[in-house]
């Protein structure tokens, strides 16, 4: 009997754990989740407004095909309870993954502006290719201009100022920090030490 109680206690305990990071949105939860439902969409719909008033409909299609991509992402991640699983999740390792991902994001994105920066320098004065016009467009005449064939998306010097210090901002406190410290510290480092998750996971949340 007493053989058969311990391992039956132990998967019970094992199960309590499993299933106390699968547990349903709280209120607080559940108001984040459909606040971010409603207002993204708007903010969508409003730059597209803008957009169509500096009369700009290619980035005006593309805010509100991204704000009917994101209602709709947000909708059906809450009715699936995507939610609780993958956004509001105090398990550590679904949390490194988020920073992880994260990291890899903000990580790209500085590379792209790295590489609009090599092009300037690589052929100053030319406009850059194939989204020039479009990063004219959504950064203003301060950042991008005509080159010398009047075609739009020259990087401009103050505009090469200003993508250096975002290139080197996100890559060291958006990328590099969140991918190398932050998502293998959640994730590896509670299983180093046995630990079954994280010491306040809520606040780690």
């Amino acid at each position: 009997m007493s053989t058969d109680a311990t391992p039956h206690g132990h998967d019970a305990h094992g199960h309590d754990e499993h299933h106390a990071h699968v547990q349903d949105l709280t209120r607080h939860g559940y108001i984040i989740a459909w606040s971010a439902t409603v207002l993204l969409p708007v903010v969508f719909l409003w730059a597209a407004f803008v957009a169509m008033g500096q009369e700009s409909p290619g980035v005006a299609i593309s805010l509100v095909l991204g704000a009917g991509a994101t209602a709709a992402f947000f909708v059906l991640a809450t009715l699936r309870k995507w939610w609780r699983h993958y956004i509001f999740s105090t398990d550590h390792k679904v949390i490194g993954i988020q920073y992880g991902i994260s990291g890899l994001v903000f990580l790209f994105f500085g590379f792209c502006l790295m590489m609009v920066m090599r092009w300037q320098l690589a052929h100053p004065g030319d406009a850059v290719p194939v989204v020039g016009g479009l990063l004219q467009k959504l950064f203003g005449t301060s950042t991008f201009s005509e080159d010398a064939l009047h075609r739009m998306g020259m990087l401009t010097p103050d505009g090469y100022n200003s993508f250096g210090a975002m290139h080197g901002t996100l890559m060291v406190f958006f990328g590099i920090v969140p991918a190398a410290f932050a998502a293998f510290g959640n994730f590896v480092v509670p299983l180093q030490i046995g630990a079954p998750d994280m010491t306040f996971p809520r606040i780690n949340m």
